[in-house]
């Protein structure tokens, strides 16, 4: 693994937001300094360990759907019935929603 040389870092906290922070370090009798380092390594371990759970669980999906792909028992739709299918649904099928009403990505 590679490792890379200890940075420093500068951050800018003023006000209420500095004040709570000093009072955090101190509730765990830590520096402010040891406190950052703390919650930035628990963050970064947070995300590799999401990252990796994703990776493992899209990983799995790849290969279930390989399997199946290749599963000569599995019940295949064909693209042209699903189309005929389609065409005679209701009219919001297989439509777009309007960008109004559609809260997602």
């Amino acid at each position: 693994m590679h490792t890379m040389a200890e940075a420093t870092l500068t951050i800018e906290l003023s006000g209420k937001l500095r004040a709570a922070f000093i009072e955090a370090a101190e509730a765990r009798s830590l520096t402010p300094r040891q406190l950052l380092r703390t919650l930035v390594e628990k963050e970064v371990a947070s995300r590799r360990k999401v990252a990796e759970e994703h990776d493992a669980w899209f990983q799995g999906e790849v290969g279930r759907a390989l399997r199946e792909a290749d599963d000569q028992s599995v019940q295949r739709i064909p693209h042209g019935l699903v189309n005929s299918l389609l065409d005679h649904a209701s009219p919001c099928v297989g439509q777009q929603p309007e960008s109004s009403d559609f809260d997602g990505p």
